[in-house]
């Protein structure tokens, strides 16, 4: 891994709400589902980026204020960005790896009850 320092921000304010979630500190619902949904297809499909930037660029800054915004507000429905960032041309493609839990894809359609289902302290099945 060349960079990472920007997979590490990302990833941290990830650990530190998934702590809170944890703890009983912040709530298990479908925002919260919403938001883990819309960071693990992120990180996925930003995963070049994440594996090469040594700093944080305002797409992922703006991720980052997701999760910070529901630590802060977890009733409140979580908003839309209009920045992506970008890969400079040097960049490596990196090898597809699943990242999204096994036990978060199902057919439930009640998000609270699948979330509650999901073991966080159980490893990730690839």
């Amino acid at each position: 891994m060349v960079g990472g320092l920007a997979l590490g921000d990302y990833a941290w304010a990830h650990e530190n709400m998934l702590n809170q979630v944890l703890e009983g500190q912040l709530p298990r619902n479908d925002n919260l589902v919403d938001l883990l949904s819309r960071s693990v297809s992120y990180l996925d499909s930003h995963l070049d980026f994440f594996l090469n930037a040594e700093q944080v660029n305002d797409a992922t800054l703006d991720e980052i204020s997701r999760v910070d915004g529901f630590v802060e507000n977890p009733e409140s429905p979580i908003t839309e960005s209009a920045t992506e960032p970008t890969l400079s041309e040097d960049t490596e493609k990196a090898p597809d790896v699943p990242l999204i839990p096994v036990a978060i894809h199902t057919e439930n359609t009640n998000h609270v009850e699948s979330l509650e289902s999901v073991d966080f302290s159980a490893p990730v099945r690839q």
